[in-house]
C-alpha cells in the first residue's frame, strides 16, 4: 500500500500500522494513573466536602442583610492596647500578627521536616522491604500522635485558666464538620482494631483455629502491635483534640494580659503543623498501604471495599479540617471580644449611613 502527501512517499506495511508505541505510551498512562487513583480519592471526598460546606454558609449568608458595602473604602482593623483603629487598606495586602508563635512555629517545622523524611523512607522500602516500610510509618504516626496528646493536654489547661467563654462557637458549621469527621476516624480504627486484636489472637481468617503468638512470624507480630497502638491513639487523641477544638471556639481573650501574652499560642501552632503531619502521613501511606493485608484477610475484600470507602477517606479529612479549625483558633481566640465590638461599631456605622442615603 502506498500512501501519498505532499512532497513525501511512504511505504506502510499492515504490521507496522499497528503503532506498539503509541498502545505503550496508553498502558504506560494508565498505569499511572491506577497509582496515583488511591491517593487522589481521598481528596475528592475532601473537595465535596469543602463545597458542601461553603454552599451551606452562602445559603446562611444570603438570609442576612449586610450593609458593609456602603464603607468605602475597606478598613483593617488596628487593635491598640484595648480600643480599635480603623485604618484604609488593600484587599490585596494580608497581615498576620505571629507574635509569641516563633518557638512553636521552629517546633513545628522540625517535625514537618522529619515527617517528610518518614515518608521517603517509606517509599524508598514499601517495594524492597515492605514489613519495614509500614512499620516506620506506624512508628512515625506513633511518636506524632503521642506529642499531639501532650500538647493539646497542656494547652487546654492553660486555655482554660486564661480565656473567657462565651455560650455558642462563632461558627456551627465548623463544629458540625468537626464532629461529622471524627465519626470517620472512630468507624476506621475500631474496624481496624477489631481486625488486629483477631490476628493476634486467633490468626488471619476468623475460621482458622487459634494461633499463638509465638506461632505468628516476628514481622507480623511487631507490625499488628505497632498497628494496635497507633489505632488505639488514634482514637484518644481526635476524642481529645475535639473537645479542645470546640472549646476553643467559645473562648476569647477578655483581659488585656491575655491579649498581650497570648498563653498557649505556641502550643496550638505546633498543634497545627501536627495535624498537618498526620494528613500528609494519612493520604501518602498509612491508609492506603496497611489495608492490603489484615484487613482484607479479616472482613473480605467486599465488606472491607465498602468499609474503607466511607471511613478512610472522612478520617484523613479530620486531620485536614482540624488544622483548619486550628488555624482559626491560632487567629480568633486572642480577639474575640475586641471582634465583635468592632462588629457591632460597625453596623451602627452602616445603619446611620444607610439610612442617611433613603
Amino acid at each position: 500500500m502506498i500512501l501519498i502527501v505532499p512532497k513525501f512517499i511512504f511505504f506502510l506495511d499492515p504490521i507496522d500500522n499497528l503503532n506498539l508505541t503509541d498502545c505503550f505510551d496508553t498502558v504506560r498512562i494508565k498505569k499511572n494513573v491506577l497509582k496515583l487513583k488511591p491517593y487522589l480519592y481521598p481528596l475528592t471526598i475532601e473537595f465535596s466536602v469543602s463545597c458542601a460546606t461553603i454552599y451551606l454558609i452562602i445559603w446562611y449568608k444570603t438570609s442576612k442583610r449586610d450593609l458593609n458595602w456602603l464603607s468605602l473604602p475597606p478598613k483593617k482593623r488596628n487593635y491598640q492596647e484595648v480600643g480599635v483603629v480603623e485604618t484604609p487598606f488593600s484587599n490585596l495586602f494580608i497581615m498576620l500578627d505571629c507574635t509569641k508563635t516563633i518557638k512553636g512555629l521552629l517546633f513545628g517545622i522540625l517535625i514537618f521536616v522529619l515527617t517528610i523524611l518518614g515518608s521517603i523512607f517509606f517509599f524508598v522500602y514499601r517495594s524492597e522491604n515492605p514489613p519495614l516500610a509500614k512499620l516506620i510509618t506506624e512508628i512515625s504516626e506513633i511518636i506524632l500522635l503521642v506529642i499531639a496528646f501532650i500538647i493539646t493536654a497542656h494547652a487546654y489547661r492553660r486555655i482554660k485558666k486564661h480565656y473567657e467563654k462565651i455560650c455558642l462557637p462563632t461558627n456551627m458549621f465548623d463544629v458540625v464538620l468537626e464532629i461529622f469527621s471524627l465519626g470517620g476516624v472512630f468507624a476506621y480504627n475500631i474496624n481496624s482494631l477489631i481486625a488486629v486484636f483477631y490476628d493476634l489472637t486467633h490468626g488471619r481468617v476468623p475460621n482458622e483455629p487459634y494461633l499463638s503468638k509465638e506461632a505468628q512470624p516476628d514481622d507480623d507480630l511487631t507490625n499488628n502491635i505497632s498497628l494496635l497502638i497507633s489505632a488505639s491513639l488514634q482514637l484518644i487523641q481526635s476524642s481529645v483534640q475535639t473537645l479542645f477544638i470546640l472549646e476553643c471556639l467559645r473562648r476569647y481573650a477578655s483581659k488585656n494580659a491575655s491579649y498581650a501574652r497570648k498563653p498557649g499560642r505556641e502550643l496550638i501552632t505546633v498543634l497545627l503543623i501536627l495535624n498537618i503531619c498526620l494528613w500528609i502521613i494519612d493520604t501518602l501511606s498509612g491508609k492506603r498501604y496497611t489495608v492490603k493485608d489484615y484487613l482484607i484477610d479479616y472482613y473480605g475484600t467486599l465488606k472491607w471495599s465498602i468499609i474503607n470507602a466511607f471511613s478512610a477517606p472522612i478520617a484523613i479529612f479530620y486531620r485536614f479540617h482540624s488544622s483548619v479549625c486550628l488555624s482559626d483558633i491560632w487567629s480568633g481566640l486572642y480577639y474575640g471580644e475586641l471582634e465583635d465590638n468592632f462588629k457591632e461599631k460597625e453596623k451602627r456605622q452602616s445603619s446611620s449611613q444607610y439610612s442617611s442615603v433613603y
